[in-house]
């Protein structure tokens, strides 16, 4: 992988992670970005989240859909 790609991966895992702590309200549950995998003309990216929590992902999964277009938005 080229190192433009890597460098952009780590900044949108950073960034991601930010807007996570920032913008939604999690009680309770850990939220980690695993890794980013972008595409090489940067259209698309591949987001691999983990989650740790007594309600674990059956409560995280529909929260981060429901805001997806407001993630991505704040990520652009």
């Amino acid at each position: 992988m080229k190192h433009r790609l890597l460098r952009v991966n780590e900044l949108l895992k950073r960034e991601l992670s930010a807007l996570l702590v920032r913008e939604l309200s999690l009680p309770d549950l850990l939220v980690t970005v695993n890794q980013v995998d972008v595409t090489p003309d940067l259209k698309n990216a591949h987001v691999v989240i983990s989650v740790l929590g007594s309600k674990g992902r059956k409560e995280v999964l529909p929260k981060l859909d429901a805001n997806l277009v407001r993630l991505q938005g704040a990520l652009s």
